[in-house]
């Protein structure tokens, strides 16, 4: 079962920009497809989509959503909140049918480390957001895992292993994470440099490749994220 993970700093659907993401999207051909940063129209010829709330704490512009999941098949048991101390419009849940049976897929945009400290609410310190979001996702983690096998992807803005996080940041995730495995973690094949868009799985799946998608498409930066596709298989 393949699945794609990129972060499109909001390029917007008919642009150039989004017109060039659109094409390496298509070529990949994937079962499940989670955009971060993105637009609610965007479209992937046919399937089905599920948003987080459009409230992620900032000024509101169009349709833009902090995440969205992509599925040739329909969704059941949507899930656009996750936990009450979540902040708001960066999750979404669902599951889906796929070639390797049901998935409960869940889609993250993990705050980055100055989420509302300058700007928005200005109300938080560095890394407040970004670790009361894994904290609450180390709650709902063990619950879902009691369902269908479960993939958590989107962005992170951590790299694995760590890098340039702080200690103390990074031991939350891993407290998050601790019954998944990351299957984009360390190099990632095409990319020069390790991933924040990443791929975990709990124990019932596994990777067969990875695969890294740049953020230059024909010497064109279309993205400030690079992404990646993940073959996934059971057991």
């Amino acid at each position: 079962m393949r699945i794609l993970n990129w972060n499109l700093e909001f390029a917007p659907p008919a642009s150039p920009r989004g017109l060039a993401i659109a094409e390496v999207i298509q070529e990949r051909d994937a079962e499940v497809v989670c955009l971060t940063e993105t637009h609610e129209h965007w479209s992937m010829h046919g399937g089905h989509w599920i948003w987080a709330e459009r409230d992620y704490g900032y000024e509101q512009r169009g349709d833009r959503r902090k995440v969205g999941l992509w599925s040739r098949e329909p969704w059941t048991e949507v899930d656009p909140v996750g936990h009450p101390d979540l902040p708001s419009g960066r999750f979404v849940a669902g599951t889906t049918e796929t070639s390797i049976g049901p998935l409960r897929l869940v889609g993250v945009c993990i705050p980055w480390r100055a989420a509302h400290v300058s700007t928005g609410r200005r109300d938080r310190s560095p890394w407040e957001d970004h670790v009361t979001y894994l904290r609450a996702l180390a709650e709902r983690i063990p619950t879902w895992l009691e369902g269908p096998p479960l993939v958590v992807t989107g962005d992170y803005n951590q790299r694995v292993p760590r890098r340039h996080t702080p200690a103390a940041v990074h031991e939350e995730l891993d407290r998050a994470f601790t019954p998944l495995d990351f299957v984009t973690a360390g190099p990632v094949p095409g990319l020069d440099a390790p991933v924040i868009d990443h791929v975990a799985v709990g124990p019932a799946l596994g990777a067969r490749s990875v695969e890294g998608i740049s953020r230059m498409v024909d010497g064109r930066r279309v993205s400030d994220h690079d992404g990646v596709v993940v073959d996934l298989v059971a057991g």
